[in-house]
C-alpha cells in the first residue's frame, strides 16, 4: 500500500491543497452557522384563544405565563396586528409581534397562519380573501428587512412553501423554522412518558441536529384527541427544553437570518480539482494506471470539467462533485482498511494497529466531507431551499465498491483467474460450502437492504424501544451517534482483524464490509447539510470514540477464546 501511494503521491498533494479551499468555504459557512444559536419560540394568538377556551383561562394569563417560560413572540394575521386589544395583551405579556400573511410590515414574517393549508396545496393564508402575489409579497419583505421564516415539510425535505411560490434570487434575510403540526403535536404521553417528554426530544433534534431557530409551539392532544388545556404542561415544556439545549451552546432569544450566499465559482473549481485528484488515485486501486500519460490526461480532463461545470452549471456541478467526494474518500478508507487487513495474515492482532487503521479511515472519510461540507455551503443547502439528493447512490456505491476493494485484497491470489479464487475459496469452506454461501449472501442481503431503507428519511420506522435508546443517548452525549457506525462497523473492523489473523478470509471479508458501512454513514452524515458542520464533526467524533471502546473490548475477548498460533507474528500494540 506504501508503494502505492507513494507512485500516485502527486494526486494526493494536490487533493490535500485543494483542501485549503474546502476550509476557505467552511469557515464561512461555520461563521453563518454560529449565529444560529438563538432560539425563538412562537405561539399564534388563534392558538392560545383555543387553549383559554379549552381551559376556562383567560388569554391574558395564558400569554403572561408562556413568555415567562421562554416563549418569545406572539404571531398574528394583518387583521389582529391591526386589534389594538390583541396589541396591548401581547406587550402587557412581554411577548413581541410576528406576521402570518399579508404584506410584511417588519420583524418576524411567516406565510401563513396555517402550514396544513399551505401543505394540502392551497395557497396563501388560510382566509376567504384572494391570495396575494408572489412578488408583491416579497417585495414587502425585502423593503420591510423583515426575517421570513421558512417552515419544515413534514418529511424533513425541504420547506412549506405558497402554491406557485419560488424563492429563486430572494436575498433577504430568511430562517428556518420547525411547527408543531397534528402529527407532532399528538406525541403527547407517548413512548411510556407521563408527559411531553417526546415533545421536548423532537423540539431539541429540530434546533440541535436540524438547525433550526424559529419553533411554533401549537395545542397539545393527548391519545384520545383532546386537547391538553394545563398551562403548567407548556411551562414545564418551554423550561425543559431550555434546560436541554443550554449544553449544546443554544438558548432563548432573538433570531439573526441567513444572508443570501452562493459558492465562489473559482473556489468551487478548486474544490472540484482535488475531488477529481483523489478519484484518480483511488481509480488506481481498482484498474492499473502505470501509464504516467494516462494519468495526465485523466487529470487534464477532470481540471476542464472543473473549471467548465463551475462556470456554465454551478449548481449540477455542486450536486454533482459532492456526490463523487460521498463516493470517492469513503472508497479510499476502505482500500486503506483492506490493505490493512491483508497485511494482518498471520499476526496477532493488536490494539493499536487496530484503532490506527480505524481511525486513520475515519481520518480519510472526513478528508472528504470537508469538501462536501464546504461544495454544498450555499444558503440554498443551509435553509434547505435545495436538498442533496445523492445521499442513498452514494451509501449503494460504496457499500458495493467496498465488498469489490476488500475481495480483491482477501479473497484474490494474484495472477489467479475469479475462478481459480472461487475454487479456492471452496475448498477452504469445503464442509456445508454451499449453506455457508448461502447464508454469507442472506446476511449481506438483509443488512444492505435495511440499511438503505434506513438511510436518511428511510421507509423502515423506529421501534419504541430503539427511540427511547435514541433519546437516552441524546441526553447523555448531547449528540447522538450513529448505532451503525460504534455498534456495528467499527466493531466488526476489530472482528474482521481477528478473522484475518487465522486466515478465515471469506469471514475476515463479511465483517470488512460492514465496517464499511461505518465509512459510508460517515460521510452521510455530512451530505445532510441542514445540520451544522460542527453538530456532524461531534457526532462523528462521540462515534468513533463509543466504536473503538466496544472494538477493543470484542478484539481482546476474542484474542483470549480464539487464539492465533504460536508462530504468529506479534504486532505492536
Amino acid at each position: 500500500m506504501k508503494q502505492f501511494l507513494h507512485s500516485y503521491r502527486l494526486f494526493l498533494i494536490v487533493a490535500a491543497l485543494c483542501t485549503l479551499s474546502a476550509f476557505w468555504l467552511l469557515g464561512a459557512r461555520i461563521g453563518v452557522e454560529q449565529t444560529q444559536r438563538q432560539v425563538d419560540v412562537v405561539v399564534s394568538y388563534e392558538d392560545v384563544c383555543a387553549l383559554s377556551d379549552a381551559s376556562g383561562i383567560p388569554v391574558q394569563d395564558w400569554l403572561t405565563q408562556l413568555a415567562d417560560a421562554g416563549a418569545r413572540e406572539l404571531l398574528v394575521t394583518p387583521a389582529e396586528l391591526a386589534d389594538p386589544d390583541i396589541m396591548r395583551a401581547a406587550q402587557d405579556a412581554g411577548l413581541g409581534t410576528a406576521q402570518a400573511g399579508g404584506l410584511a410590515q417588519g420583524g418576524t414574517y411567516f406565510f401563513a397562519a396555517r402550514y396544513d393549508t399551505l401543505a394540502a396545496g392551497q395557497t396563501g393564508v388560510d382566509t376567504d380573501t384572494e391570495p396575494l402575489a408572489q412578488a408583491q409579497v416579497l417585495d414587502a419583505l425585502r423593503e420591510s428587512g423583515s426575517t421570513l421564516v421558512l417552515i419544515e415539510d413534514r418529511n424533513q425535505t425541504g420547506c412549506v412553501l405558497p402554491d406557485g411560490y419560488s424563492l429563486d434570487g430572494y436575498t433577504g434575510s430568511m430562517v428556518k423554522g420547525f411547527w408543531l403540526n397534528q402529527t407532532f403535536r399528538a406525541r403527547y404521553q407517548t413512548l411510556g412518558y407521563s408527559g411531553a417528554e417526546e415533545i421536548v426530544n423532537m423540539l431539541y433534534r429540530a434546533v440541535v441536529d436540524r438547525g433550526m431557530t424559529v419553533l411554533w409551539l401549537t395545542p397539545l392532544t393527548d391519545a384520545a384527541g383532546e386537547t391538553v388545556a394545563q398551562p403548567e404542561v407548556y411551562t414545564q415544556l418551554l423550561q425543559d427544553l431550555a434546560q436541554r439545549i443550554a449544553p449544546a451552546g443554544y438558548s432563548y432569544g432573538g433570531i439573526t437570518g441567513i444572508p443570501a450566499k452562493t459558492v465562489s465559482p473559482v473556489l468551487l473549481m478548486l474544490c472540484g480539482i482535488g475531488v477529481f485528484a483523489a478519484a484518480i488515485v483511488l481509480l488506481g486501486v481498482f484498474v492499473s494506471l502505470r501509464a504516467r500519460w494516462l494519468r495526465v490526461l485523466l487529470f487534464a480532463l477532470g481540471c476542464a470539467e472543473s473549471v467548465g461545470g463551475a462556470l456554465l452549471a454551478p449548481t449540477l456541478q455542486s450536486t454533482a462533485l459532492a456526490l463523487l467526494a460521498a463516493i470517492v474518500f469513503p472508497c479510499l478508507a476502505v482500500a486503506v482498511l483492506a490493505a490493512m487487513l491483508r497485511e494482518s495474515v498471520q499476526t496477532r492482532p493488536g490494539i493499536g494497529r487496530y484503532i490506527g487503521t480505524t481511525a486513520l479511515g475515519t481520518a480519510i472519510t472526513f478528508w472528504g466531507c470537508c469538501y462536501i461540507g464546504a461544495i454544498l455551503s450555499g444558503s440554498e443547502y443551509l435553509l434547505v431551499l435545495r436538498l442533496f439528493r445523492g445521499v442513498k447512490l452514494s451509501q449503494l456505491t460504496v457499500y458495493a465498491g467496498g465488498m469489490v476493494l476488500l475481495a480483491m485484497a482477501l479473497l484474490h491470489t494474484r495472477g489467479c483467474s475469479v475462478r481459480d479464487d472461487l475454487q479456492t475459496l471452496r475448498q477452504e469452506n469445503s464442509r456445508h460450502w454451499r449453506r455457508k454461501l448461502l447464508c454469507l449472501l442472506v446476511i449481506l442481503a438483509a443488512v444492505g437492504t435495511v440499511y438503505i431503507l434506513r438511510t436518511g428519511d428511510g421507509m423502515l420506522s423506529v421501534s419504541v424501544g430503539e427511540q427511547r435508546a435514541r433519546n437516552w443517548l441524546e441526553r447523555v452525549l448531547l449528540f447522538r451517534p450513529r448505532t451503525k457506525e460504534f455498534l456495528i462497523a467499527y466493531p466488526a473492523i476489530a472482528a474482521a482483524y481477528c478473522c484475518a489473523a487465522h486466515r478465515s478470509r471469506l469471514t475476515a471479508w463479511l465483517f470488512g464490509v460492514f465496517g464499511a458501512i461505518g465509512f459510508a454513514s460517515v460521510a452521510n452524515t455530512f451530505c445532510h447539510i441542514r445540520a451544522h458542520f460542527l453538530v456532524s464533526l461531534l457526532r462523528t467524533g462521540i462515534g468513533l470514540a463509543l466504536g473503538l471502546v466496544l472494538g477493543i473490548l470484542i478484539l481482546l475477548i476474542l484474542r483470549v477464546f480464539w487464539p492465533v498460533p504460536s508462530d504468529a507474528t506479534q504486532t505492536k500494540e
